[in-house]
């Protein structure tokens, strides 16, 4: 199923393989072929990512050091 998904996305099937197992993220590039083949839209998937990115962020905010502007 994930070599004839892949097949049809113009991937390979390591690079679907990795996006579904959370090895990889969803490009801009793949945003469009998921939309082309009639999984939503890119810019929902993109969303997504965006989200799961900053989520992941904020797991590690602890070591995030910043100091104040004073402007």
């Amino acid at each position: 199923m994930v070599t004839d998904a892949a097949e049809g996305l113009g991937v390979t099937r390591d690079a679907l393989s990795d996006l579904l197992n959370g090895h990889g993220g969803v490009s801009p590039e793949m945003s469009i072929r998921l939309e082309e083949a009639g999984w939503s839209t890119a810019d929902h998937w993109l969303r997504i990512q965006m989200q799961h990115d900053l989520w992941n962020a904020r797991q590690r905010s602890a070591g995030i050091v910043v100091t104040p502007s004073t402007a």
